[in-house]
């Protein structure tokens, strides 16, 4: 019985000690800056076409990711791409970014009249902006240059099309970091 007694007391101890470790933990946890950001461009989705970015913080100050977009109104297209960022002013969390990536996109034309297959390529260079909110709201804003090269097949012509040019890059995208 004795035994018993000895083990209920230090069953309360153990249960009082577990409850300050979980109290201080969470009074004085630091927080943790966000790795990934997801976001999306309000504009082309307007435009019938989706297009997410997915960034991670390899470290405080460098981010690499993908794009992955969709879309279809009288055809179908997609684009598939790689970005990486420095920020010398900021950090992941927010700050100036310089910026490059390259998107291939694709485009598929088919009616009664046309048979097309389109080939775009994007390498872009870009000064950019994020700032990631308390909650993890994030808004992502791009900058710069790229030279568009298009590649364009008709079934009915034997030889491509080809077009390259410089463009403007902007964009603001918003999202999630977490």
């Amino acid at each position: 019985m004795k035994a018993d007694r000895e083990l209920s007391r230090y069953k309360k101890v153990d249960r009082g000690t577990f409850m300050l470790y979980l109290f201080f933990s969470f009074a004085f946890a630091e927080e943790i800056p966000p790795k990934t950001s997801a976001t999306l461009n309000p504009k082309q989705l307007l435009n019938a076409f989706a297009e997410c970015s997915v960034e991670y913080a390899v470290k405080p100050n460098v981010g690499v990711g993908g794009v992955l977009g969709f879309g279809k109104t009288d055809s179908f297209q997609y684009d598939l791409g790689i970005h990486a960022r420095y920020y010398p002013l900021g950090s992941f969390s927010g700050g100036l970014a310089l910026g490059g990536q390259f998107i291939y996109y694709n485009l598929i034309h088919r009616n009664s009249h046309d048979n097309i297959n389109g080939h775009i390529l994007y390498p872009s260079l870009f000064l950019g902006g994020k700032y990631i909110f308390d909650i993890g709201f994030t808004i992502d804003s791009q900058l710069g240059l790229t030279y568009k090269t298009a590649i364009i097949r008709d079934q009915e012509r034997s030889a491509p099309i080809i077009n390259s040019d410089w463009e403007p890059l902007y964009s603001i995208n918003v999202g999630w970091s977490f």
